[in-house]
């Protein structure tokens, strides 16, 4: 289970996550893609949730910048904006899962917390060539914080 004490809608051993931790501000998570054309594609997607349950979070929404960078060095960054619905906290609270004998079997988190979409449209990044893209970055924009990442993929 990689999701930790999040609690995911459905089954949550079948879903593979990737935890992003950070304790600075303008920590980073770079994704290499080799050199990818991207140029017939709309947008890149990341499946990304905030983990609530992470005392890391603060009890805070969180900031990130996505860098996108071609294979000729040219980068350009996309502030997400302050309200992302996949980087707010969820309301709730850790609680302990009992055996009839009354030990801890686990811990799980109270609220649901959904996996979601952050759509970066390539028309936002006009300053890199899309026909040889080849990194992608997440910086973190809040002193501390842990997300969960689920995917990254390319929609046309």
């Amino acid at each position: 289970n990689t999701a930790g004490f999040m609690n995911l809608p459905g089954n949550p051993e079948s879903m593979p996550l990737i935890e992003l931790s950070w304790k600075e501000n303008g920590a980073s998570a770079a994704f290499d893609f080799g050199s990818t054309d991207a140029s017939d594609y709309r947008a890149m997607i990341i499946d990304i949730a905030q983990d609530s349950s992470n005392s890391l979070n603060r009890r805070l929404d969180q900031r990130m910048k996505i860098i996108l960078t071609d294979t000729h060095g040219n980068s350009q960054a996309y502030l997400l904006p302050r309200q992302t619905a996949a980087l707010k906290w969820q309301r709730g609270t850790v609680n302990d899962i009992p055996n009839f004998q009354g030990d801890v079997l686990g811990h799980y988190y109270s609220e649901l917390t959904p996996i979601s979409n952050i759509i970066l449209p390539f028309a936002f990044f006009t300053e890199i060539d899309l026909h040889n893209l080849c990194s992608m970055t997440m910086e973190m924009n809040t002193f501390s914080g842990c997300v969960m990442l689920k995917s990254i993929y390319l929609v046309k």
